[in-house]
């Protein structure tokens, strides 16, 4: 999990930024850094991140209402307040404004390491949930495809193409290996009845998806223009 996990930095003391920034990169976390919520905003906008490591005091924006206004967008994002204030009230705020945990400056690096994996244990069934639901997922027993809240039924043949497609180099095909795994005559084939039974797939992804998946591959075959995930 800990490689998936989006972590972003908003820090305005520079050394100290970029000691964060290597401890986490060392320690297999994608790593983003800003040295206030303005820049963030310029650079990230809305795209989501999984957890915010938020200097209090930072110029502009100050890291408590940036903090309130991240998380009327990204309930569900993990948020460590870093900061010299120290009194209960300061903390009461942090926390009330979204914080999962408070740390007071100065701090040992592995606390923070340590703050950091407490909250991704908190993250990991809301991060697994959205993942799946972001993945395309073939069902190759049910002989569905599915994505968020949608499914389509698939024949035999489309569930063998399908997979086939998805475990290729480059998830492309040729027209000769389609009718291979197909299981039909290299010498009788038809390619116009390959494109009949490509166009009604097309159909069956689009109202899935929503967009095209099914990629034709002029003069060699067809491809997937993104992965999906095989689940039997």
């Amino acid at each position: 999990m800990a490689a998936m996990l989006n972590v972003t930095i908003i820090e305005d003391h520079d050394n100290l930024r970029e000691v964060l920034v290597e401890l986490l990169n060392q320690h297999g976390f994608h790593v983003s850094a800003f040295d206030s919520a303005e820049a963030f905003v310029e650079h990230i906008g809305n795209r989501p991140t999984d957890l915010l490591i938020i200097a209090l005091n930072l110029p502009g924006d100050d890291g408590l209402s940036f903090a309130r206004r991240i998380k009327t967008v990204q309930p569900d994002v993990g948020i460590i307040m870093t900061t010299t204030r120290t009194s209960s009230s300061d903390r009461v705020s942090g926390y009330e404004a979204g914080a999962d945990i408070y740390i007071p400056k100065p701090f040992e690096l592995e606390e923070l390491l340590v703050a950091v994996k407490v909250v991704l244990r908190r993250l990991g069934t809301v991060l697994d949930t959205r993942d799946n639901r972001s993945e395309i997922i073939l069902d190759t027993q049910k002989q569905v495809i599915c994505y968020r809240d949608r499914s389509e039924q698939l024949t035999s043949s489309e569930v063998t193409l399908l997979a086939a497609l998805a475990r290729a180099q480059q998830h492309t095909l040729e027209y000769w290996q389609i009718f291979e795994i197909l299981g039909e005559d290299l010498d009788t084939a038809s390619k116009s009845n390959l494109n009949v039974r490509i166009s009604r797939l097309r159909g069956k992804l689009q109202r899935v998806v929503d967009e095209q998946l099914l990629l034709t591959v002029r003069g060699r075959g067809y491809s997937l223009s993104k992965p999906f995930r095989i689940s039997s």
